[in-house]
């Protein structure tokens, strides 16, 4: 399997903030993408740790079949960001 991505910063944007994270388990292919607005205190961090945590949640839970599901169990890692020190960042979720 080849995957590739190509990241590229924007013209009025100070960093590069994208992150991708990308799982395999089983018959399970998990992809995560996010920019991270340019708020906060290291959106880039914040990028490369919610890709990743929700890539690791996803394939962590094989029983998600719904979109309601994935909703719900998203719902419940945001929660959780605060207590790991992202509490200004904020970032755009494209897609699993």
């Amino acid at each position: 399997m080849d995957i590739d991505w190509f990241s590229r910063q924007g013209n009025t944007r100070k960093s590069n903030n994208d992150a991708v994270a990308i799982g395999v388990k089983n018959n399970k292919l998990i992809i995560v993408i996010m920019d991270a607005a340019e708020k906060g205190i290291n959106p880039i961090a914040f990028s490369k740790h919610w890709t990743t945590s929700l890539t690791h949640t996803f394939l962590n839970n094989p029983d998600l079949h719904s979109e309601i599901e994935a909703t719900q169990l998203l719902r419940e890692r945001h929660k959780i960001l605060r207590e790991q020190h992202f509490r200004l960042e904020v970032g755009v979720f494209q897609g699993i």
